[in-house]
C-alpha cells in the first residue's frame, strides 16, 4: 500500500486541549473527504496521549518530543496517487486542511510525506 503520513505538531500558542477539541475533529472530517475524493482506502488519525510513557521516552533517549498527532491516508498502489493532486475536489479538500492547518499547526516543524509498506516479516 502507498502512504499519505502527516505528522503533525502544534503551534506553541496553541494549548493541547484547544487543539485536541479545535483540529482533531475538523482535521478526521476533512481526512475523510479527501480519502473519498482520492480513493484512499484507509484513513487514520492518531493523537498523542498525555501519558507518563511518552514523557519516559523522550526523557530516557533523549528523544525530540512527539508529534501531537498523525494522520494517514492509504492506496492499494501509486496508480491512485498520480494526478489525484489535480482534481477540482482535491484541491478543495486540500485547501480547507492548509487554512485549519495555518491556525493550529506549526507548520515548520511538521511533516508530510508518502511512504510504501513493507511487509514485517520479510
Amino acid at each position: 500500500m502507498i502512504r499519505l503520513i502527516m505528522c503533525i505538531r502544534r503551534r506553541s500558542d496553541v494549548e493541547a486541549m484547544d487543539f485536541r477539541r479545535s483540529w482533531v475533529e475538523p482535521m478526521r472530517q476533512l481526512a475523510n473527504e479527501l480519502a473519498t475524493a482520492t480513493g484512499a482506502l484507509q484513513v487514520e488519525l492518531s493523537v498523542l496521549l498525555a501519558i507518563p510513557e511518552n514523557a519516559a521516552f523522550v526523557d530516557e533517549r533523549g528523544l525530540d518530543q512527539p508529534y501531537d498527532a498523525v494522520v494517514e491516508l492509504a492506496w492499494d498502489g501509486g496508480a491512485q496517487v498520480r494526478g489525484a493532486g489535480d482534481r477540482p475536489e482535491v484541491k478543495a479538500v486540500r485547501g480547507r486542511i492548509r487554512t485549519l492547518n495555518e491556525h493550529y499547526v506549526d507548520l515548520q516543524h511538521s511533516c508530510t510525506f508518502f511512504a510504501d509498506d513493507v511487509a514485517a516479516d520479510g
